[in-house]
């Protein structure tokens, strides 16, 4: 059985400000970190956030799509580029 789960990824121009708000937003803590990379895998509500550190661009969503896992749980992308 597959398991869907929406996936968004963002860019953004200040991850430490960027995390520091979905931290806030969603009561929970960052799940993945690193420099210019931030993610929270959320079980509710269902979705896999994740974040990009760019130079302002005026395009904030770097992936959309969703993301599947099969019985044995690996994880299986199923995204759209914008």
């Amino acid at each position: 059985m597959n398991v869907l789960k929406p996936h968004v990824s963002l860019n953004v121009s200040n991850i430490d400000a960027s995390v520091l708000f979905y931290e806030k937003v969603f009561g929970v803590a960052v799940t993945k970190r690193r420099p210019g990379y931030a993610k929270f895998d959320l079980k509710e509500p269902s979705l896999n956030l994740s974040m990009v550190e760019v130079a302002p661009t005026g395009l904030n969503a770097r992936r959309y799509g969703t993301t599947g896992s099969d019985r044995k749980g690996r994880s299986h992308p199923k995204a759209a580029r914008r």
